[in-house]
């Protein structure tokens, strides 16, 4: 079996456990769908921190351990929940790449080329 054959042989599940773990997380394009999405929609609050002594700036999710935009969920969304939350959504812009070109000519393997 090749490769392609395999990765297409996944269902969604395990296809988004093979990107948590092959794939690169900062700028990876289901990141910046989530961020644009939901974390940017988010106020961040101001909590009095003993370790600097002093009032900082936190994300709602850092603070109360869990993501409000998920109100059913005990926790916060982590890579593969997001990824497959990614994998499910509506295109958005034709323009945008498609998952073969976020995957193997944009890099997402840290630079990994065209096949």
């Amino acid at each position: 079996m090749t490769i392609f054959k395999s990765i297409k042989s996944k269902d969604i599940d395990e296809f988004a456990e093979w990107l948590d773990k092959y794939g690169k997380f900062d700028n990876s394009p289901w990141i910046e769908w989530f961020d644009k999405k939901y974390c940017k929609k988010c106020m961040s609050e101001y909590v009095y921190s003993k370790r600097f002594e002093k009032e900082i700036e936190c994300a709602w999710c850092e603070i109360y351990k869990k993501c409000k935009h998920f109100p059913d969920l005990d926790w916060s969304p982590d890579n593969e929940d997001i990824i497959k939350l990614w994998l499910e959504s509506e295109i958005e812009d034709k323009e945008k790449p498609t998952l073969y070109d976020s995957i193997f000519t944009n890099g997402l393997f840290g630079g990994f080329g065209g096949i």
